[in-house]
């Protein structure tokens, strides 16, 4: 039997990966066999303002494939990443190739963008006017620290 880690976007809950019976990457990965784990991300609040995109990977992603390797006892983990998750599991991934740890078997990406050079057609919402307005709404401004004000 083999294990797999899915990582869903830190923006949604873990069940959007098994929203219902006929409509669940978690019940057809059961189906076939694997073990499944999924990552829950918390809620932010304002103890969380310095939380950091390493903080992401080191104790989400990184620490899920620990405890995945220890409850399953097998050193070898497959991982889905749902969108920014994918992104973040993605990250993970360069960090134990940079660690010379083979801990993943394979790798499955759904809705990944990692090349953020070109962003397509998401290019017509975003402009550097917008970027600048929003870096003065939320955290980062004025030296403040978080994503949103509060």
């Amino acid at each position: 039997m083999t294990n797999r880690i899915g990582v869903p976007p830190c923006i949604n809950k873990y069940y959007i990966l098994d929203l219902q019976p006929d409509n669940s990457v978690v019940r057809y990965m059961v189906s076939q066999g694997h073990t499944v784990f999924l990552v829950s991300w918390k809620n932010p609040d304002t103890s969380m303002d310095r939380i950091t995109w390493d903080d992401y990977v080191g104790t989400g992603v990184l620490e899920a494939i620990r405890v995945t390797q220890e409850i399953s006892q097998q050193d070898k983990i497959n991982i889905l990443g749902f969108c920014v998750g994918g992104t973040l599991v993605s990250t993970a991934l360069a960090v134990l190739a940079a660690r010379k740890d083979d801990a993943i078997e394979s790798l499955t990406l759904l809705t990944t963008l990692l090349d953020f050079t070109d962003t397509g057609i998401l290019d017509v919402f975003i402009d550097e006017s917008l970027v600048n307005l929003r870096e003065k709404s939320i955290g980062g401004a004025e030296g403040r620290y978080g994503l949103l004000s509060g």
